[in-house]
């Protein structure tokens, strides 16, 4: 059954108990090794319908498997790549990856939190192009066709447009029709105004979890979902919650209802795994980096530096060195 295509498998009928005792996550096991994929389908019952893995310690019988009954395994021809397994969920949390600086975390092994039900928090890193927050955005927001970095930048400038009072010039540092076509230059960043904007426009809360200081800095807290975005000094990624059994970005959630049993343990270890980030060097201190203009190549330090030579040059795109 190593190849790719349609195969059977039949649960044990002679020991009753072991069955008895079988949870989703040996049958993946199982299967896995079988198919040496770790990307297939198990159908059970008639007509075939799929098994679900998202809760790996259910017992198989809890799930309608009986003994002796015949699965079907729908291999997607996807190898079984040479990484060890995750830890079994009752172990303590750990996680895995490595990050020295600002874009150093591998978004092939990303850095992940075990929860208890052995799901994992897993940092989904989005690339350094000035657009990082709107990209981790689009990742974490609810679901939409036309969701992407600029129509996010569009939605900003739409929404400080329409509400002059609540965005003025002292809020947001510069008149608001000059912020509205900054902010639509894929070159600016995005930063705390426009998650309080997305999170109104999106309904839904956004939670910004510092590296440097494990700080959590929520929009919308009046919502009732909730997504989450790690802030390393001068880059985002977003946060997602993914199977055990799954691969990176496959099946991954990103909503989480605010006050739910889940939602207080992902938050909690969102904190976590940002102390642990913190731990490899993956924050920037924006007081103290250097920083080189992209356009006029000019050396700067901190953050200060760079808004003022920003404001006094116009130049919006900036690499730390």
């Amino acid at each position: 059954m190593a190849q790719s295509g349609k195969s059977t498998l039949q649960t044990q009928q002679q020991h009753t108990s072991h069955h008895e005792n079988t949870t989703l996550a040996q049958l993946w096991d199982k299967v896995s090794d079988i198919t040496s994929s770790v990307s297939f389908t198990v159908k059970t019952g008639y007509p075939p319908k799929a098994l679900s893995f998202d809760e790996p310690l259910r017992l198989i019988r809890d799930v309608g498997v009986k003994s002796g009954e015949q699965l079907v395994v729908e291999d997607h021809d996807a190898p079984k790549p040479p990484l060890k397994k995750p830890s079994p969920p009752a172990s303590a949390p750990t996680s895995s990856g490595s990050g020295s600086g600002k874009g150093a975390a591998n978004e092939n092994d990303p850095p992940e939190v075990t929860l208890k039900d052995g799901r994992r928090l897993a940092l989904r890193v989005m690339p350094d192009d000035n657009s990082c927050l709107f990209r981790a955005l689009t990742y974490v927001l609810p679901p939409s066709p036309t969701l992407s970095a600029p129509a996010l930048r569009q939605h900003v400038a739409a929404y400080i447009a329409s509400h002059p009072d609540e965005y003025p010039e002292v809020v947001l540092g510069k008149p608001p029709p000059q912020y509205c076509a900054w902010i639509e230059r894929s070159e600016s960043w995005g930063g705390a105004i426009e998650m309080a904007i997305l999170s109104k426009e999106f309904g839904v809360e956004i939670a910004s979890v510092d590296v440097g200081t494990g700080r959590v800095d929520r929009f919308n807290e009046e919502a009732g979902r909730r997504c989450l975005v790690v802030y390393s000094g001068i880059h985002y990624d977003a946060l997602a919650l993914s199977p055990v059994y799954a691969s990176p970005g496959e099946h991954d959630q990103t909503l989480f209802d605010v006050g739910s049993a889940l939602g207080d343990e992902v938050l909690q270890a969102a904190q976590e795994l940002v102390g642990r980030l913190k731990g490899k060097g993956y924050y920037t201190d924006t007081a103290n980096f250097s920083l080189r203009c992209s356009v006029c190549r000019v050396g700067l330090k901190g953050e200060k530096e760079a808004v003022k030579h920003a404001e006094g040059t116009g130049h919006g795109a900036f690499e730390e060195y």
